[in-house]
């Protein structure tokens, strides 16, 4: 069986947040981080994109909220 590896450039989640919110200019542009940010760290993509400026996150559960 072959591996697979997945890179996740942490830059381009900011930038493309900020795209996102950009073309979204009289509504709320949130993020979805449920399932430990589908894998990525919750806290470290929580990081980024509220560095670029996002304050509105949606998660599956109350724990991953908390």
């Amino acid at each position: 069986m072959e591996s697979i590896i997945l890179e996740i450039n942490l830059k381009n989640i900011f930038l493309n947040y900020l795209k996102l919110r950009k073309k979204n200019v009289n509504g709320i542009t949130a993020a979805v981080v449920k399932a430990n940010a589908y894998g990525l760290g919750i806290k470290k993509i929580f990081q980024i994109l509220k560095k670029a400026g996002c304050n509105d996150f949606y998660v599956a559960t109350i724990k991953e909220g908390i």
